[in-house]
């Protein structure tokens, strides 16, 4: 652990967890009262027995990011935009700490990452299970930390006032 936000509580919470047999109140450390997706993802790195396993994951996610801007880059762009993006991302001095630790911000990124980039494909496609995929990752990012929340209600009001729009012009918008 190199961050004291992972050794205070982001690797301990589910410690913690894992010696109560199950999700229990810690009355001691008050963020085991807020979103707790990362740290269920946690739980289950340590409870294979690995101490790395978090960092990897928020490393992976970081890198999954950095793999979906070029990916979109270079399908509204080109080539050279999406090795650009990818690069600027990771050359960020915080993406570079970040995608060592144990810390949830990784996770945040790339889950608000993915759901907004889902909310834009609904937003070309007006599908519904667009839309679900969209709302369920915004839900994720929610689960990651309580700004995360933020991500839903966007799409969220982008949804309904693309439906609003649709209804007064007439249209219907497909539900598949």
């Amino acid at each position: 652990p190199l961050a004291w936000d992972e050794v205070s509580y982001h690797l301990p919470i589910p410690q913690l967890w894992i010696e109560a047999g199950g999700v229990v109140s810690i009355p001691t450390i008050v963020h085991s009262n807020w979103p707790a997706g990362m740290e269920m993802l946690n739980t289950l790195a340590l409870l294979m027995g690995s101490e790395i396993l978090p960092h990897l994951i928020v490393t992976s996610m970081v890198v999954l990011t950095a793999v979906g801007l070029a990916r979109l880059a270079r399908q509204q762009l080109d080539p050279t935009a999406a090795w650009l993006a990818a690069a600027l991302y990771l050359s960020m001095p915080m993406v570079k700490f970040l995608a060592g630790v144990a810390l949830i911000e990784g996770a945040l990124g790339f889950f608000g990452f993915v759901a907004l980039w889902a909310g834009y494909v609904w937003l070309k496609s007006q599908r519904g299970r667009d839309l679900i995929v969209a709302a369920l990752l915004g839900g994720l990012a929610a689960s990651v930390k309580l700004p995360g929340a933020a991500i839903p209600l966007a799409i969220g009001a982008v949804g309904l006032v693309g439906l609003l729009i649709r209804r007064r012009d007439g249209a219907r918008p497909p539900l598949v």
